[in-house]
């Protein structure tokens, strides 16, 4: 089956142009993986307080995060990062780095399919130098077909833990103060989560005669946590303390000036993008993926955290659909 549309090109000079396009669908099947395995390169955390800033525990991490689909609606989820720089570390050598850790499961409740009647693929994307006006210019060709998406909603819940750099004087500074009790510590926090997970999934293939074949296979997963994290110890870093007292932990659940919090409760919002078909179809042995969150965790205050990853392993659910 073909069909002409109209195909658009925009220019960072936000110039356009359209031309006619002669396409047929090759391929539109929405079926994520069965299993799913991304390697973050490089992700960035970023935590703060509102009255003060809390930077030691920032880092810049790797890790891995996936998930094994067991039945239909259920899967296993792992979501891992490892830091590989944290900032506590320039100033203080024996911080440790920041390790975080989510492992549960998602149980989808509800599954539609649609046809999307504007789903964009890309058909050409060049980036071209103009040493004239010395800027990048990229240009992009795109149409807008009908494609399938299905859409499915659930919930999801797990394991929680974090350990990383926590600096005592950041957390509790005041202006005023002379002195405090300690400094360099390590937060150790152990909890669970659960929420709400939203699945959108595109997975369309066409060719046409002039540029050949483009595909829209991504899938698009976004999330909302609450967090309940109970159990959070601090350990005194300091090389002059002795061992039996470097657990600090009610010295900080004692502090309530500006800033401080005893409250277990925290959230997080945030989303995952990644491809989902095989090396077959799109011809690319890894896809380029994302991942980004942002919310309030316990003791540690406001973050934001993401970054790019690319796909290791995606391999499809075998349906009769599927080609």
């Amino acid at each position: 089956m073909k069909k002409y549309l109209i195909a658009f090109s925009a220019l960072v000079s936000l110039n356009a142009f359209s031309q006619k396009v002669d396409y047929k669908v090759e391929y539109d099947n929405p079926v994520e993986p069965k299993l799913l395995i991304n390697l973050r390169l490089l992700d960035v955390d970023l935590n703060t307080g509102i009255q003060n800033l809390r930077t030691d525990n920032t880092s810049i991490n790797t890790g891995i995060w996936g998930y094994y689909k067991i039945l239909d609606p259920l899967e296993v989820e792992l979501d891992l990062t490892k830091s590989y720089l944290a900032l506590g570390k320039l100033g203080f050598t024996d911080y440790p780095g920041n390790t975080e850790i989510s492992l549960g499961s998602n149980f989808f409740l509800t599954t539609s399919t649609k046809v999307n009647p504007k789903t964009k693929v890309v058909l050409k994307s060049e980036t071209k130098r103009d040493y004239r006006e010395n800027k990048d210019i990229t240009t992009t060709t795109f149409i807008k077909i009908p494609a399938k998406r299905k859409v499915s909603l659930g919930v999801r819940g797990g394991l929680y833990y974090k350990s990383g750099p926590f600096n005592y004087r950041d957390y509790a500074y005041d202006a005023n103060a002379l002195s405090y009790p300690f400094e360099e510590t390590r937060i150790t926090s152990t909890g669970l989560y659960a929420g709400l997970i939203r699945r959108s999934v595109t997975n369309i293939a066409i060719r046409d005669d002039k540029f050949g074949k483009s595909i829209n296979s991504r899938g698009f997963d976004l999330l909302f946590d609450v967090m309940l994290v109970p159990v959070n110890t601090f350990k005194n870093l300091d090389d002059e303390v002795a061992d039996d007292e470097r657990n600090v932990t009610q010295e900080v659940k004692d502090y309530d000036g500006p800033g401080g919090s005893n409250s277990p409760l925290g959230f997080r919002v945030g989303y995952k993008l990644y491809q989902v078909e095989k090396k077959k179809i799109t011809g690319k042995k890894f896809g380029i993926s994302s991942t980004f969150y942002a919310g309030y965790k316990p003791f540690q205050g406001w973050f934001i955290q993401g970054g790019l990853s690319v796909t290791l392993v995606k391999v499809k659910s075998l349906t009769k659909n599927e080609k």
